[in-house]
């Protein structure tokens, strides 16, 4: 079988050829011979049918002579008789017995046409005439095919007569083939004889086959020309490497694509050896394949490997062999400056040793400054011309050097090179000039003790000693230190030594200093103390016993000398952005799993999974979101515009925003949400994970074996072309930056954050109150379900800057720490949790950390934010329900990513579920009465209440209300992790069974309104025992306009209704807490009670929110405010209808309405709210019906309509119906299977009954699925149901509901509108199968309750029906739901009110009056009119209406005729026309114009010629209006009437008498309706008359509030009811109201007009009112903002008489703009001049034709001439702003119709932009007067003292020189002094070299003359020249 399988493998295979050479000597014996044939014969016939060609080859008798039996390159298949016949001649005898010699074989073999593919010699000896013929022979045979040899020797031992001449023709060890390696990988094999002949060669072709020789290419490595450039660690190399000669042996070529290694291991050294260009090696071919190398060298040393090429042989073994030496750097050289340890670079560098971190040196570096703030390096991404920091070849460089230490020592022995004994001061100077060493005694006055008695130049160190232990301050100036050893001696047991270093942030003499090392050394450690401080500028320190020696500074530049001297630099590499996925991985990850599983994230167990990092650089992305490298490119991309080196740019943020406020009809606007964001910020922010840190090249991890022992200096060198100083020129700076010396132990761990405080509740500081009110103030949840707490930190410490010595008693050493940038927060639960709960408090659920196996964990932890100090770090929810104990510990996180725990703090907590049980809502009442026909019954109210015996009591009350997801509907977020199959279980996030749900609801009736006592307040006063409350004093009062007194019947037996009501002061509600009512003292015994007054106790304004919103508020006692009296003083009194106790008593109803029990099972449903986010996902709990149903559209009679959705009409005006019905927005809901039966509580009549009724159904739409989303995006949205069939019959459930919201798309065909959010699963009528569901429905069918006569429950008749003289009598009903669970009770529900009502005629108003102007407009632009209506009699309501002259011109007249009107009223003055009101008023006199033709002419025309009237109406829609009319007539009464095409007069008779009307018609009838038409009302709805208060209301602008937040209607009793805010009313008795219009615009320029109509209780209105107007506006809005043109300072000149000024010039207004007024403000600092409030009014400009000039009406010049000032501010810096003021004019209060009062006013502008000045002085100055004062003392009287010079002030910001005349008789001037007081003293003492004293006489009683003068400088440098000499 195998050789059957062989042939079919080679027949299908490829074709191969072999060449067998075989001796036929006469050593072969006989045995030999026949195992030959037997091999041979096996061979061939095995491969009959196969694609082998073969050539059998006899050796001859010598080397040359090649035999002519061979058979040359046959194919054996068809040659196989011939092959099987030489094979059987074998060993006949057939020729010479010598025919061993091999070269005659192997020379037939190398004369073949084509080279075999393997030659077998078969031998058992050699013989050789020329041996280098044989080699040569046999080398190039070999080189281009394989040689094979079949060896026999006569034993084991002779193995060498085979091996040693093939070892001479290979020159190289000949290799054996074993069981292992194949003939065709092998050199020969030994054998006993030739037994295994035809197994070794069957074998043979099993191997041709397995490796399809002469199908691939067979090629061999034959000769090595590598070439090795200069290697040097470190540095990056990118080369050529000389050449591989390949010899291809087979016919088949051999392609080698670019870029193949050549060498197994991914890398030699950091090296990659590859084949540089693709490389086709033909068949039969030898060729150069070109090598190069890429990589950085990682070690020094020599390395060797083989070259490995995948299907190529390398018989030769050759291999790869290089050697990599150290790469010498100097750094810190450059062209340009140096900046060493710049402020602009900065490197941190800590040690790891493995633990909880990459073991390793952790490098961060940042570019600070100005340059970080614009900057990242860019690496080789960007290209061009440098301009802002952009530049090619961007990188920051990364050095390192072992740690060696190179000091400077200053040794105290050695005497100072300056000591300043007056400044207690040394100074130390070097050969550097750089290098001077400051020593300060910092106490002066020890110094001074000391020096009196030991010279400090004489002997230092004894000096020092006596100095003792007193502050002491080593100081460098100019050069910066990282480490210093300090040496002291004399150290004895008592010795102590108190040190700090301090830091500077800039090398810079101005810098400030910070503590960065603090510790006090006892005596065992004050032998040698070592400190390190990054960037040190100084030690001081005090020293007890003991004696500073030296101290051996190590500075920075000392070192880098040092390390570029040695050659100690080594290169880590250069970092920058990029945009290459392997770089930034690199730079992740240097080394597989160096990182991944290594690093901890922050916790034990839980670590880094680089994973996270590499999504995060370039996951997928959607919208706006983006991925790290995509921020890299937009800030690459856009920082290469010049003006925008920070990448900002604006992107939309969140929704769109609303613009307008749309009126009906109105669409919504929307502006877009931008905001801006800088991409180099966003970078630089998530850099501050050091992991992101590295991808972006801002730092990297040392792991290299070298660091792993020692300490090493790590340096970055960067290298800035544009100007750090501000300027447009280029400036080269390297840039240098050193860390201190850092091993793998030296981790510096940031400091731990320490947690302080747990507060209960959202806060956010200590001080404060949470800012919204979700929790009470223990911090528990209004649902009881949840608590919430804060957690507050201490601060972290920091450095002190600029402190004096040991100024706190924390000691540290800050090199051995970092601080923390942000923080973490574990948490877990006492008795629960023994280990930190997983995942922690701050999360980021869209990435998870792995553990040390490397299997996914929980998820990654989120930093937090340190916050402000006193502010809280996080706010945390519990949520496990008893009594638990939480525990909490914080953690600091560093720039490294590493963290430190501090300590751990607990608070106990009690989660219990709160009462949030709500009422029911949609509450209608209603008092069921006969009635024809029906309106507000329905026919089977009517039979029940029929069937209430005519002899009883006949009351019957029909209580609507709804009870359904909006009271119960409960939504949870699920927790990350938590799996929506948990989610849905009844027992997890919060257990469905412990819920708080409605079991029954309760009734409460009450006779009448809620009681409200009306009082005059006589005083208010705190409380002395409660801060919360105020104590009222409320009295009976008077009303002055009526006469009527207002009477308090508050007493003992009633005041408990009125506890926990309302208290109404003005519109401030306060909640009644206690009541003690006074009576008056009785005159007789038996007189009644008489109220004399009552104190009320109610809980401040703060408190009573508190209290109204659910006591949902926290307060803090600064909140609480004192409450004052409004201004009528007045209050009222509201009784509590939230407390049972006030309603109808005994209590609630005696009959409850059940939620039944089939309708409380809870069922669980998954919500994602936001589309794009699937992980933030809720569970909503609801109950109610749940069932399968189908949903149907229902189609309804429809109407023809056009394209616009206008309905067509007939040629009768009637809508055309359509032949087939439409779909509407109708739908019927059908319950699959489902019988919903009557409720439980059903009567049918006689008794109490509940009836389900319509309700509400919950339905998915369309927008609540997502494509691809199996979750809804939306809740369900709710539907009222308008009908329902089958309740409580058979059959299933069916319900209709409109969909409010249907529209249509195609209104000719009528269609849904293709967007339209429509139902999910609806379906045509008929169009569904059998078990078709649409989808799963949630009703909640609403309530029915009839309650019949109850007299236990006071619903009778006689308290139910109107009394006497009443027209309305109410009664109120109230609902409360419980719960039975815990026995809650909801709030009793918003009182139902239910009412009988009269009926009066409405009559048309009478006056309508109000002033000439609208209010000035307020800081909003708002305009405000008041005007009075009076009233014939009481009405029950009105309207007011408005309407401005431009929608009066649109209803009369055509486009192009209002532009004519407005044209030629702006002739004549427009709105300031003299007869602007009579114009006006004659427009809308119509009793007037029904006699006129025309409106009147103003002027008159006896005044004016330019006279002009409006013209009659010409409006189309107006003709055809009244058109209609007259077709309606002529149809309606049977007439003829013409119809008219215009109007020619305004009394046109339109319709006669005599055609049916009791009037003529008058065309100014019409216009009359059509300018009512044009009027809008001012309310939403009419003004109930009974509820507008009185005259001591002050009205406000506020909306009507009739309706509650849910939409449902008030009651009038209600305390948010107020339906007319807006109004008040003036006289009761003349039924006289005053409306104030609040929504003018006070920008607009029409005028307004008024009017007003009565209505009754039937809405019927009456006619309108006489109109009232012209209003006009006041145009108060600011005019535009003043633009300076031009400042500049004018210079004295007292020649020609030019005072100093600063001459300002601004842009001119057009005269409409009414600017009479320019204000000038000065200011003489920019902070000042930030607001013209803190600016000096410097003058004001009257602005009219005198001030005008023609110059001035181009530019408007003005000037300050400084008149407010006593000096000219010569030097100052002076900032001017400008403002304008127009001129506005408008009525007075005062002003009436008839006797006008016009007030003339100004409005200013804004104040212009700042604009900078500085006047300088010109003029030289005045020399001033010295005088001087002192007393003549001494002995002799020859002292004069104090002398103190005083003169008056000459110059502003100038100096004063003082001279003393020498004896020689020079000046010489000994001070110098700035001043601005008006009086300048000088006291002697305070002038260098002197005392307060003068000598002035001799020992000899001689007088010593002193001259003084004093010479003033002003600000421009001038010397007054005067010399007003002093003498003493």
């Amino acid at each position: 079988m195998s050789s059957i399988n062989s042939q079919e493998s080679q027949l299908s295979g490829c074709e191969t050829y072999i060449a067998i050479v075989v001796d036929e000597s006469g050593s072969i014996n006989a045995t030999e011979a026949q195992q030959i044939r037997s091999g041979l014969t096996s061979f061939i016939n095995s491969q009959a049918q196969s694609n082998i060609t073969l050539s059998l080859i006899g050796m001859s008798d010598n080397d040359s002579t090649l035999r002519t039996d061979n058979i040359i390159q046959k194919r054996i298949s068809s040659n196989t008789s011939e092959f099987l016949t030489w094979a059987n001649s074998f060993g006949s005898g057939r020729v010479n017995k010598q025919s061993d010699y091999w070269a005659s074989g192997l020379k037939a073999a190398s004369e073949l046409s084509v080279t075999p593919d393997i030659i077998v010699v078969v031998t058992d000896g050699m013989q050789v005439n020329n041996s280098d013929v044989l080699k040569s022979l046999y080398r190039d045979l070999n080189l281009r095919s394989q040689i094979f040899v079949y060896g026999v020797t006569s034993n084991a031992n002779n193995i060498s007569e085979l091996v040693t001449p093939l070892t001479t023709f290979l020159e190289k060890p000949p290799i054996l083939k074993n069981s292992g390696i194949s003939i065709l990988n092998s050199d020969y094999i030994r054998v006993a004889d030739f037994s295994t002949l035809g197994n070794e060669l069957n074998q043979l072709n099993t191997d041709l086959s397995r490796t399809q020789v002469g199908c691939v290419a067979n090629v061999s490595i034959i000769q090595n020309k590598l070439v090795y450039p200069v290697l040097r660690k470190g540095l990056p190399v990118h080369k050529e490497a000389g050449t591989l000669v390949l010899k291809n042996k087979s016919r088949v070529a051999l392609t080698l694509p670019a870029g193949t290694r050549i060498h197994n291991a991914s890398s030699l050294d950091g090296l990659v050896f590859k084949i540089e260009s693709t490389i086709t090696i033909p068949g039969s071919s030898t060729q150069e394949v070109a090598i190069r190398i890429d990589g950085t060298p990682l070690l020094t040393g020599n390395f060797s490997a083989p070259v490995v090429l995948n299907k190529v042989g390398n018989p030769l073994g050759i291999s790869i062999n290089f050697n990599v030496t150290k790469e010498l750097y100097i750094v810190g050289t450059s062209s340009g400056t140096t900046a060493l340890q710049s402020t602009h670079l900065q490197i941190a560098a800590v040690g790891s040793k493995g633990v909880d971190s990459t073991k390793g040196i952790h490098l961060r570096w940042m570019l600070a400054g100005q340059l970080g703030e614009k900057h990242l390096p860019k690496g080789d991404l960007f290209t061009g011309p440098r301009f802002n920091f952009n530049k090619t070849d961007d990188f920051v460089k990364i050095y390192r050097a072992p740690y060696t230490k190179v000091t400077y020592s200053l040794n105290f022995k050695q005497t100072p090179n300056l000591v300043d004994n007056s400044n207690a001061l040394w100074i130390y100077k070097t050969t550097n000039p750089e290098r001077s060493v400051y020593v300060y005694f910092k106490n002066k006055a020890k110094y001074l003790s000391v020096k009196a008695t030991i010279n400090p130049r004489a002997n230092p160190s004894s000096f020092i000693e006596a100095y003792g232990n007193n502050l002491i301050e080593i100081e460098n100036k100019n050069e910066l230190f990282f480490a210093a050893e300090l040496n002291f001696n004399s150290v004895n047991n008592s010795s102590a030594l108190r040190l700090e270093t301090l830091s500077v942030a800039e090398n810079t003499i101005l810098a400030s200093k910070r503590v960065t090392n603090r510790k006090t050394y006892s005596s065992s450690e004050v032998n040698l103390v070592r400190v390190v401080a990054e960037n040190g500028r100084s030690i001081r320190f005090k020293a007890n016993n003991c004696l500073l020696n030296t101290i051996h500074f190590e500075f920075y530049s000392d070192f880098i000398q040092h390390a570029n001297t040695n050659g100690n630099w080594d290169l880590k590499g250069k970092y920058a952005l990029s945009d290459k996925d392997s770089k930034v991985f690199e730079q992740l990850e240097p080394k597989l799993n160096s990182v991944n599983g290594k690093w901890l994230k922050y916790n034990d167990g839980e670590y880094v999974n680089i994973t996270n990092y590499k999504n995060r650089w370039n996951k997928t992305t959607t919208g706006d979101s983006r991925n790290i490298k995509q921020v890299v490119a937009r800030y690459l991309e856009l920082s290469n515009v010049p003006n925008n080196p920070t990448g900002v740019e604006t992107i939309t943020f969140g929704e769109d925003i609303p613009v307008n406020e749309p009126l009906e009809g109105e669409t919504q606007q929307y502006a877009k949400n931008l905001t801006e964001i800088s991409n180099l910020d966003m970078l630089n922010i998530a850099a501050n994970d050091y992991h992101i840190a590295r991808m972006l090249g801002l730092g990297c991890i040392d792991i290299d074996d070298a660091v792993y022992s020692g300490e090493f200096i790590y340096l970055t060198e960067y290298t800035t072309f544009g100007n750090l100083e501000g300027g447009t020129s280029e400036k080269e700076v390297l840039h240098l930056s050193m860390s201190i010396p850092t091993s793998v132990n030296t981790e510096r761990l940031p400091l731990p954050v320490q947690l302080s405080k747990i507060v209960p509740g959202l806060n956010i500081g200590s001080d404060e109150s949470q800012p919204a009110k979700i929790t009470d103030p223990d911090g528990y949840s209004f649902d009881g379900k949840k608590r919430y707490v804060s957690l507050f930190m201490d601060d972290v410490m920091d450095y002190d800057i600029n402190t004096e010595f040991f100024k706190s008693s924390l000691e540290f050493d800050g090199s051995s720490f970092t601080f923390p940038i942000y923080l973490g927060v574990d948490y877990k639960i006492k008795d629960v949790h023994s280990t930190w709960v997983k995942p922690e408090l701050a999360f980021d659920s869209e990435y998870k950390n792995i553990n040390k196996n490397l299997i996914e964990s929980y998820y990654e932890p989120a930093p937090i934010i340190i916050p402000e100090s006193g502010k809280s770090i996080l706010n945390v929810r519990q949520e496990e329900v008893g009594q638990k104990t939480y525990i909490y510990q914080g953690y600091g996180i560093n720039i490294f990513s590493r963290a430190s725990a501090g300590r751990s703090i607990n608070i106990n907590s009690n989660i219990q579920p709160a009462n949030n049980l709500m009422p029911p809502t949609g509450i209608n009442t209603l008092l069921i009465t006969e009635e024809t026909p029906l309106m507000f019954t329905s026919q089977s109210e009517q039979l029940r209440y029929n069937a209430i015996p005519a002899a009883t009591d006949k009351t019957l009350i029909r209580i609507l209300f709804e009870y359904y997801t909006i009271q119960e509907l409960l939504s949870y977020s699920i927790p990350d992790g938590m799996t929506n199959e948990d989610a849905v279980k009844p027992n997890t996030i919060y257990p469905d069974n412990e819920e708080i749900f409605a079991d029954n609801f309760k009734l409460y009736y009450k006779d009448g309104l809620p009681q409200i006592e009306y009082a005059s307040i006589y005083s208010i006063e705190n409380s002395t025992t409660d801060h919360l409350t105020s104590i009222i004093k409320i009295t009976e009062y008077k009303v002055l306009s009526t006469g009527e007194e207002i009477k308090v019947t508050l007493n003992d037996a009633n005041k408990g209704k009125f506890i926990g009501g309302i208290l109404t002061i003005g519109d401030q509600n306060y909640v009644i807490k206690e009541i003690d009512v006074i009576l008056k003292a009785k005159q007789n015994t038996g007189d009644p009670d008489v109220f004399d007054y009552a104190l009320v106790e109610v809980l401040k304004k703060e408190v009573s929110e508190s209290i109204l919103s659910d006591g949902d508020a926290t307060l803090d006692s600064e909140q609480i405010k004192a409450i004052k009296k409004s201004e009528n003083g007045l209050c009222t009194l509201v009784e509590n209808m939230l407390t049972p106790s006030n309603w109808h008593q005994p209590g609630p109803l005696n009959f409850r309405v059940q939620y039944p029990p089939a309708l409380k099972a809870v069922h669980r449903e998954i919500i994602q709210p936001d589309a794009e986010d699937p992980t933030n996902l809720q569970v909503e709990k609801s109950r109610g019906i749940w069932n399968d149903a189908v949903i149907e559209r229902v189609l309804e009679e429809s109407y023809k309509m056009d394209a616009k959705g206008n309905f067509e009409l007939d040629a009768d005006k009637n809508p055309i119906l359509l032949p087939t019905k439409k779909h509407l927005g109708l739908y019927r809901i059908i319950f699959s299977n489902y019988n919903l039966p009557q409720h439980p509580q059903f009567k049918a009549s006689g008794e109490n009954s509940v009836e389900w009724f319509n309700g509400t159904i919950r339905l998915f739409t369309k927008s609540a699925v997502k494509d691809g989303n199996t979750i809804p995006v939306k809740s369900r949205k709710e539907f009222k149901v308008v009908r329902t069939e089958n309740i409580g019959q058979t059959g299933d459930l069916v319900v209709y509901i409109n969909d409010t919201n249907f529209k249509l798309g195609d209104f000719i065909n009528q269609t849904m509108h293709p967007d339209h959010d429509e139902i999910i699963g609806a379906k045509d009528e008929g169009s569904f199968t059998a078990g078709y569901v649409s989808q799963k429905v949630n009703y909640y069918p609403s309530y029915k309750v009839y309650l019949y006569a109850d007299a236990g429950s006071g619903i009778t008749a006689s308290n139910i029906q109107p009394r006497e003289g009443e027209s309305t009598h109410y009664s109120i009903f109230g609902i409360s739901t419980h719960s039975d669970a815990l026995n809650y009770d909801s709030k009793i529900s918003v009182p139902s009110p239910m009412y009988a009502v009269k009926i009066v005629e409405p009559q048309r108003p009478e006056e309508v009056e109000g002033s000439l102007y609208a209010t000035r407009p307020d800081f909003y632009n708002r305009s405000t009119y008041t005007f009075t209506t009076r009233y014939n009699h009481k009405p029950y309501g009105a309207l007011h209406y408005r309407a401005n002259d431009e929608d009066l011109l649109s209803v009369l007249y055509k486009r192009d005729t209002i532009n004519v009107i407005r044209e030629e009223l702006k002739k004549l003055g427009g709105n300031d026309e003299a007869y602007f009101s009579n114009r006006w008023k004659n427009f809308l006199d119509f009793d007037l114009l029904e006699t006129k033709v025309n409106y009147e002419t103003y002027p008159p025309e006896n005044e004016s010629e330019l006279g002009y009237h409006f013209p009659v109406p010409d409006n189309l829609e107006l003709i055809a209006a009244i058109n209609d009319f007259i077709k309606w007539h002529n149809e309606s009464q049977g007439k003829n009437v013409v119809e008219i095409t215009s109007l020619t007069a305004l009394n046109q008779v339109i319709i006669t008498r005599s055609q049916g009307v009791q009037q003529d018609l008058l065309a100014v009838h019409f216009i009359e309706q059509a300018i009512h038409a044009a009027f809008v009302p001012l309310t939403e709805v009419p003004v109930i008359y009974e509820y507008i208060k009185g005259n001591d209301y002050i009205p406000s602008n506020k909306k009507q509030t009739i309706k509650d937040k849910s939409g449902h209607i008030l009651k009038s009793t209600d305390a948010d009811f107020d339906i007319a805010p807006m109004m008040k009313i003036t006289n009761d008795s003349e039924n006289r109201t005053q409306f104030t219009d609040f929504n003018l615009d006070g920008n607009s320029q029409n005028i307004y007009f008024y009017g007003v109509c009565e209505m009754d209780i039937k809405m019927n209105f009456s006619e309108f009112s006489k109109l009232l107007g012209p209003v006009k506006l006041v145009a108060s809005t600011p005019p535009q903002t003043p633009e300076i043109k031009r400042i500049m300072p004018i210079l004295e000149n007292k020649v020609l008489g030019i005072k100093p000024a600063i001459q300002i010039e601004l842009n001119t207004y057009q005269p409409e703009y009414k600017i009479k007024k320019i204000n000038i403000y000065r200011a003489t600092s920019m902070l000042d001049a930030q607001s013209i409030r803190t600016m000096t009014p410097v003058k004001e400009i009257v602005i009219n034709e005198d001030t005008l000039s023609t110059d001035f009406n181009d530019v408007w010049t003005v000037y300050d001439e400084f008149d407010d000032l006593e000096f000219v501010p010569f030097g100052d810096g002076l900032f001017y702003r400008i403002t304008v003021s127009k001129e506005i004019e408008y009525a007075d209060p005062g002003s009436t119709e008839i006797n006008p009062i016009i007030t003339i006013d100004y409005a200013p502008s804004q104040p212009s932009k700042i604009t900078a000045t500085v006047i300088v002085d010109n003029v030289s100055p005045v020399s001033p007067i010295v005088e001087a004062t002192g007393t003549v003392t001494g002995i002799n009287e020859s002292l004069l003292k104090p002398v103190v010079f005083r003169w008056q002030k000459t110059v502003h910001n100038g100096k004063y020189h003082l001279y003393k005349m020498k004896n020689q008789g020079n000046w010489e001037k000994i001070h110098k002094m700035f001043s601005n007081e008006n009086n300048v003293i000088l006291p002697l003492e305070n002038i260098a070299s002197y005392t307060d004293e003068l000598v002035i006489k001799t020992n000899d009683e001689q007088r010593i003359y002193h001259h003084f003068k004093v010479l003033s400088e002003n600000s421009s440098g001038m010397f007054s020249s005067e010399e007003k000499i002093l003498t003493l």
